[in-house]
């Protein structure tokens, strides 16, 4: 495997927030509460070409593990809520080796 070179060592992050990002929430509420973490599942709105950060999310679904493991909550956060997960886990998560 020594030619083999891998894609999210050698790119650099994307800034936008995508369908299928890792969160964690940083601003929840009382069933969500800060520290959870979700995958994103749809981009509802994005910031205006004519906005400090054009093409960001700005309004998403996340999907939350519920508690016992079973199914999956639905919930709508604001980009001032959540910040995305770029580590190690999230790379583990996504199939890569590390």
């Amino acid at each position: 495997m020594g030619n083999v070179i891998q894609l999210c060592d050698e790119l650099p992050a994307d800034p936008i927030i995508r369908k299928g990002d890792l969160v964690r929430i940083v601003e929840g509420e009382e069933d969500f509460p800060a520290g959870l973490t979700g995958i994103v599942t749809e981009v509802i709105q994005r910031y205006a070409e004519d906005a400090e950060a054009p093409g960001q999310a700005s309004l998403m679904e996340v999907a939350i593990p519920s508690v016992d493991g079973e199914q999956w909550d639905l919930i709508t956060l604001l980009l001032d809520q959540i910040h995305r997960i770029l580590n190690a886990d999230s790379k583990q998560l996504r199939g890569y080796e590390v």
